[in-house]
């Protein structure tokens, strides 16, 4: 079974996880470590820099710089050269039982390798707030308008986490809604 746990930033994909007890047999794919993880490969460090040339620095790829450049209104050139390389990654990796977290299930092509998509549905100013330590407000408002509206993560789960309480309302939800997943 292919399980994709998606959801806008700051939404808890990686606390979901956490607490979901996955099979120990399950493979887990994270997209954001595979896409940080390209970004160190050399080809994506050049196409990168022909087009962000100010986030490449003596060689590397420079993420905050990147993410002010391309963050809101170049963030489909970045996408151009970033999702297909990941695409082939996450496919590369599958099993049999694998679960994805991935926040671009819809850039990625995941809901159609996936037979259950779970979507953590979580309001704008709570992820702000969960954010505040790593991105300013700006930086998340600009993340969350690059990807869906929350109303098309909804038409396409099977599953629906709130999660905009405490870590025990997580927990409740999760024995709730996904107490036959596995």
């Amino acid at each position: 079974m292919i399980i994709t746990v998606t959801g806008r930033i700051g939404s808890g994909k990686d606390t979901v996880i956490k607490l979901l007890n996955v099979p120990a047999h399950y493979t887990i794919i994270d997209a954001d470590a595979i896409g940080h993880q390209l970004l160190t490969h050399e080809r994506i460090i050049q196409k990168v820099g022909e087009i962000f040339p100010s986030a490449v620095v003596n060689g590397t790829i420079n993420r905050k710089a990147l993410a002010k450049e391309a963050f809101p209104d170049r963030v489909e050139l970045l996408n151009a050269i970033m999702h297909p390389e990941i695409t082939k990654e996450i496919k590369n990796k599958l099993s049999k039982d694998t679960l994805i977290n991935a926040a671009l299930l819809d850039a990625l092509n995941l809901k159609e390798i996936s037979n259950t998509v779970i979507f953590i549905n979580t309001e704008v100013n709570v992820s702000i707030d969960r954010l505040k330590d790593t991105f300013s407000k700006e930086d998340v408002l600009n993340r969350i308008k690059s990807q869906k509206p929350v109303d098309w993560y909804l038409s396409h789960a099977d599953i629906v986490l709130n999660n905009n309480g405490s870590l025990e309302d997580l927990k409740k939800e999760i024995s709730t809604k996904c107490q036959n997943l596995f």
